[in-house]
């Protein structure tokens, strides 16, 4: 990762802990297809931290969108939504990740989807120190 990806790493980050951390649900999701990397990743980050089947249905719906950098914002919203909770759509979303893992034409779709993947499983079964 370069120092410009990164940069937009924090700054999403701080915008979705700022700004973002009350916006309603439904703006948040509209802004997942925002052009604005910033943007786009920082909604995405703030939805995470909700349990809500609205982000679920967006982030699968999302997945099969023709732009790479839209899928690439369900993939990761999808990765890590409701981390707060348990991840309440554990479910549901991995055979989500996993048809994304195995035929999304986009390498860079594909290795997000193998991270979120291994995301979860991480969380779900935490190695033994």
């Amino acid at each position: 990762m370069n120092d410009d990806e990164w940069d937009n790493m924090y700054k999403a980050g701080e915008l979705s802990l700022g700004p973002f951390a009350d916006k309603p649900t439904a703006e948040l999701l509209d802004l997942l297809c925002d052009e604005d990397e910033v943007t786009s990743h920082a909604a995405a980050t703030a939805l995470q931290r909700r349990s809500e089947r609205a982000a679920f249905e967006r982030g699968v719906e999302l997945a099969r969108d023709e732009r790479v950098y839209v899928r690439h914002n369900a993939t990761f919203l999808l990765g890590q939504l409701g981390y707060r909770d348990g991840y309440p759509f554990g479910d549901e979303t991995t055979p989500v990740l996993e048809a994304m893992l195995n035929s999304d034409p986009s390498n860079e779709i594909r290795a997000s989807a193998a991270a979120a993947l291994g995301h979860r499983l991480i969380i779900s079964k935490p190695y033994s120190q």
